[in-house]
């Protein structure tokens, strides 16, 4: 769906597909040029002394992606994700397919073996449903395998999911993932840096990776080989200074191989959201007062199983363990503990360590 733009932005966007379509100059140099002079059009009239033809492409591909129901962000747009933003060479445009909401900032990335097993995917799906329910955006590559358990794991929840492709809007890939990128469109948004037209070359996916790590908090893997890609995306995420998960699995198994090497080179094991929501507590609380300039005590608004929780909690005169709470409350134990998860991020209550919770004063 296309937004409503000034001239002034119309013409800003048109000039950002511009750049970003000059392979012939790296795009870590473009980005640094547009952070210089300020503008994407301003940046393109340095870097071509005749710039209406690769303008007039620009234009009519933003033509086709609004008659497609697709639209696109410049880098110098306010929509633009703020932490891709903030990479060392994010994209100069992004098309997008659905919509992106301030609250994505608040995101994860879950990637993982394509060929993944029924343990990893029951991780993936598990995580993604229990972070989303906490109110986080799960971005992932919408590949087979962990890609696809994660996306389908925050939909089961309600919750938010982003796709970014290797390939241009037209062309979902894997095929069968049409209607799950359907999905994730209505909950969401698929983004893609490449042309609508571009196929699933294997060059874009790296390029892909630095997007799904760039734009979200820290990444978590779930199942990787070795030589699987899923390390080179945790390698994107630490170049960019952004934290890395990693879920243990069987010893021997060739697939827990790369994340194991993960762990011992320092990634945070994870096992459940909260190990999550506690390593990533304070960007989590830092994003959620710029959301809310002039509100510190501003605390985002309860549904109904958050206020059945933290209505216990409230009653209790001291910490209250999760055993206890669950003797309380009337919803399964993997609920309950999405919802603490998310009350924790939401700032209505401390987790005090040793499954103890309190809600804040």
């Amino acid at each position: 769906m296309s937004v409503k733009r000034s001239t002034t932005e119309q013409n800003e966007l048109i000039a950002a597909l511009a750049l970003a379509r000059i392979e012939r100059t790296p795009c870590r140099h473009r980005v640094e040029l547009v952070r210089r002079v300020g503008s994407c059009k301003k940046a393109l009239h340095e870097l071509t002394s005749r710039p209406d033809s690769l303008l007039d492409r620009a234009r009519r591909e933003l033509d086709a992606l609004h008659a497609q129901g697709f639209d696109a962000l410049a880098l110098t747009d306010a929509s633009y994700p703020r932490l891709l933003k903030m990479a060392l060479d994010p994209p100069l445009a992004l098309t997008v397919w659905g919509q992106l909401e301030p609250s994505d900032g608040l995101s994860l990335s879950i990637v993982g073996s394509r060929r993944a097993t029924r343990y990893g995917l029951e991780m993936a799906g598990r995580l993604a449903g229990e972070l989303a329910w906490a109110g986080l955006t799960i971005v992932s590559g919408l590949a087979r395998g962990i890609d696809g358990a994660a996306h389908r794991g925050a939909l089961e929840q309600q919750g938010r999911t982003i796709a970014i492709l290797g390939s241009g809007l037209k062309n979902i890939y894997p095929s069968e993932h049409r209607r799950l990128a359907e999905q994730i469109a209505d909950n969401g948004a698929v983004l893609s840096e490449f042309a609508t037209a571009e196929p699933p070359r294997a060059r874009n996916f790296p390029r892909r990776n630095r997007i799904l790590t760039g734009m979200t908090l820290g990444t978590i893997v779930v199942e990787a080989a070795l030589k699987s890609g899923s390390l080179v995306s945790a390698r994107h995420a630490l170049e960019q200074n952004r934290e890395v998960f990693a879920v243990p699995g069987p010893a021997r198994a060739e697939n827990s191989a790369g994340v194991h090497a993960l762990i011992r080179d320092g990634a945070t094991l994870v096992t459940e959201a909260r190990d999550v929501v506690e390593e990533l507590r304070p960007e989590i609380r830092a994003l959620l007062r710029e959301r809310r300039p002039g509100a510190a005590s501003a605390r985002p608004e309860l549904d109904e199983h958050e206020r059945m929780v933290y209505t216990e909690l409230s009653r209790a005169q001291s910490a209250v363990d999760v055993d206890a709470l669950l003797e309380r409350v009337d919803m399964p134990t993997e609920r309950a503990l999405s919802v603490l998860c998310g009350l924790e991020v939401k700032g209505w209550i401390w987790r005090l360590g040793s499954g103890l919770y309190q809600v804040k004063p």
